[in-house]
């Protein structure tokens, strides 16, 4: 910035006081300029910090005819959040306002960050087992837990209350430290897998192969879609139409974080981990020493953890089939 055809740049960043480029951002947009216009930003953005511990182990046992195969997986997360504290948004729409130095619109915002915690685990036990020699049949379970998530510093995850879709007029905000929803328990997912030998002759063998398996997800992945809304509590906001730029200190003061006309977002408290359904079937055959040709089918059903709008409180979640 300099003060050509008498431009007179800003001395410094117009952020209240104590915020400075360390913790807070700029930006000022002239749409009318060009194609693309002109846009000038400064200062700090955000800090995403990806903490995790995983602990991994398994072990198999040959008994016989048998090939048994137990294991655990737990995972540990805790991201930290840091986005900038303050964000100052100018925008002229218009030669006049840009040299009247009235801006037509703007944001100021107040952000929070938090450090979060996010912990799952799953244990699993399988059998692969030849009960004659051209058959073999694979089973097992597997056990996944994923426990709610939680806040380690900053604001927790908002939690409702009069939840009910047929009739929203009860619907309100849980105290700040409720839990959104409770951790699941049942979340039993059998595997099943067949394979038999079809022919055995040399260099054209087939092979006829299927399996069906439930699979687990993570509603905790949820977590993130909240937060890069940037609602409440993690946001606030507020307007100014109009107003002298640098604007004054009423004008560029942080809102506060309140629930008065604010915008957020909670998960269902009836929420249940979305699972999904695989099978598939396959035919093998050789063709000779150094060539095979398969035929696959492979179906999907998945039950996702949203319940659409129009369904009573306690109605199953959607379902989508994937082929």
């Amino acid at each position: 910035m300099d003060g050509f055809l008498g431009a007179v740049p800003l001395s410094s960043l117009p952020f209240p006081s104590p915020y400075t480029t360390k913790d807070a951002n700029f930006y000022l947009n002239m749409p009318f300029l060009g194609l693309a216009g002109l846009a000038l930003q400064a200062g700090y953005g955000q800090e995403l910090i990806q903490r995790q511990f995983n602990i991994i182990d398994s072990f198999y046992v040959q008994r016989g005819s048998h090939s048994l195969k137990f294991g655990g997986d737990f995972r540990r997360l805790s991201p930290i959040y840091a986005p900038q504290q303050y964000d100052q948004e100018t925008n002229f729409f218009s030669l006049s306002s840009a040299q009247s130095g009235t801006s037509d619109f703007a944001f100021i915002r107040a952000k929070k960050g938090a450090t979060l915690l996010f912990k799952n685990l799953g244990l699993y036990a399988q059998d692969t087992w030849r009960p004659v020699p051209r058959l073999t049949l694979t089973f097992g379970l597997r056990w996944d837990i994923d426990f709610v998530p939680s806040s380690i510093e900053g604001p927790t995850l908002l939690a409702v209350t009069g939840y009910n879709l047929r009739d929203l007029s009860q619907l309100a905000l849980a105290p700040q430290g409720t839990s959104p929803y409770s951790t699941t328990y049942g979340n039993v997912a059998p595997r099943v897998g067949v394979a038999y030998e079809l022919r055995k002759s040399p260099s054209w063998e087939s092979a006829l192969r299927g399996g069906f398996g439930v699979f687990y997800n993570m509603a905790s992945s949820e977590v993130g879609n909240i937060m890069e809304r940037g609602l409440y509590p993690f946001l606030a906001t507020s307007f100014a139409f109009g107003v002298p730029f640098p604007y004054d200190s009423a004008t560029a003061a942080p809102p506060p974080f309140t629930t008065k006309n604010a915008a957020a977002a909670a998960p269902n408290p009836n929420l249940e981990l979305p699972y999904t359904l695989e099978w598939n079937v396959a035919l093998e055959q050789a063709l000779g020493r150094q060539q095979s040709i398969s035929v696959t089918y492979t179906g999907r059903l998945e039950e996702s953890c949203c319940k659409p709008l129009g369904l009573q409180s306690d109605a199953k979640p959607c379902l989508r089939v994937l082929d």
